[in-house]
């Protein structure tokens, strides 16, 4: 019997003109018309979407395996290992304090040579606590070390910019080795943290006056009294600067409330 073939406009409703079927470019011009060309891109397409989700599925898969492999790494070898570290480190400083002190003993009972070689071997644990590391200073500078003393508070001053403390200390001994820029330097970062702070008011005042800025250190004292009215030195200082400009009547009053 012959074989059976649909109405044409049967077919056509199965399978619509090539006209109203959408064109489909790739790389920039290939076009597809025929139903063979049709089917055949169709299934490329199925084919190319299936291997591409089977791709993610792995790679999530390969990623949640990672993520185990290195939960356990951590969990095995880095964490004890981070620990042993802080160990270590606790106990480098804890030495470093134990020798800086027995320096400063050393030192106080005029056994130079010694202090000397307990901070050698102080400087040799490397301590990274903060107030160890001050101590260590300042046990630099006391056996008069005081290139070391500076270059190891410097650092720590760079690395806590924050702290008050340091740019004080650093500013002091600046002045006390006549490096009077140098301690106007350090001086400024704690004035801007605390302007009426007594004690750096106090301290640029006397750099001012050893410079030779009279003036400069006049105006420093009078604001100094102004927030601490007991501030003696400062009295005292105010009616020095006036004797030596010629004001006996407006030193006389402040050199009274001293004595």
């Amino acid at each position: 019997s012959r074989p059976r073939t649909r109405h044409k406009s049967q077919l056509s409703i199965a399978s619509p003109s090539l006209s109203q079927r959408p064109r489909f470019e790739v790389n920039g011009g290939s076009s597809f018309q025929t139903e063979l060309e049709w089917r055949q891109m169709t299934s490329v397409w199925r084919a190319t979407d299936l291997r591409q989700r089977t791709v993610r599925r792995l790679s999530e898969g390969r990623r949640c395996f990672y993520a185990y492999l290195l939960h356990g790494l951590i969990g095995a070898v880095v964490m004890p290992g981070c620990a042993w570290v802080r160990a270590q480190a606790q106990h480098r400083s804890e030495e470093c304090e134990r020798l800086c002190s027995q320096a400063d003993q050393a030192q106080e009972a005029g056994r130079v040579a010694q202090a000397d070689q307990l901070l050698d071997r102080a400087m040799k644990k490397s301590p990274r606590d903060l107030e160890v590391q001050r101590q260590l200073s300042d046990s630099l500078w006391q056996v008069g070390r005081y290139r070391e003393s500076l270059d190891l508070l410097t650092r720590l001053a760079e690395e806590h910019p924050h702290d008050r403390r340091l740019s004080m200390t650093l500013a002091e001994r600046h002045a006390e080795l006549e490096q009077y820029d140098a301690a106007l330097g350090w001086l400024q970062p704690a004035l801007k943290t605390e302007p009426v702070s007594p004690g750096a008011l106090k301290l640029k005042a006397t750099i001012e006056s050893a410079q030779g800025r009279d003036d400069a250190a006049l105006f420093t004292y009078q604001k100094l009294s102004q927030i601490d009215g007991r501030q003696a030195e400062a009295q005292l200082q105010m009616g020095r600067l006036y004797l030596q400009r010629g004001q006996p009547e407006r030193a006389a009053p402040l050199l009274r409330s001293v004595l």
